[in-house]
């Protein structure tokens, strides 16, 4: 369970995917010297979210869209490298939904796929 909280609002939400990754941010100077050897000079580390929601109604994408539009906004998740759930600042990748489906008069997404990366 994700939740998701901007200006724009609060959603709680279960994704049907959520990959997990930590970036390394290094300083400027890092690189190889002359002997090849690698000097990383890591100044800090970001999570980043790569999340999938199926089956959402229309209604239901648009809440998380308009949370998810803030620049910036509250992720309370599962954290990987911590073991417990965390509360991080992050900010949304390219959000899209990839097909609609129409049945029985219903309107419902067939998923909705956005990275948020740690601010």
């Amino acid at each position: 369970m994700i939740t998701f909280t901007s200006s724009n609002g609060t959603i709680t939400v279960v994704p049907s995917a959520m990959k997990w990754s930590l970036q390394d941010i290094s300083s400027a100077d890092s690189g190889r010297d002359y002997t090849g050897l690698m000097w990383k000079n890591r100044i800090g580390q970001k999570r980043k979210l790569e999340l999938t929601f199926t089956g959402y109604s229309h209604a239901k994408t648009a809440q998380l869209m308009q949370v998810v539009n803030a620049e910036y906004f509250d992720v309370t998740y599962p954290d990987m490298l911590s073991g417990v759930v965390e509360t991080r600042t992050f900010y949304a990748g390219d959000r899209e939904t990839e097909v609609f489906v129409w049945w029985d008069g219903n309107k419902v997404n067939s998923s909705v796929t956005f990275n948020v990366i740690e601010r």
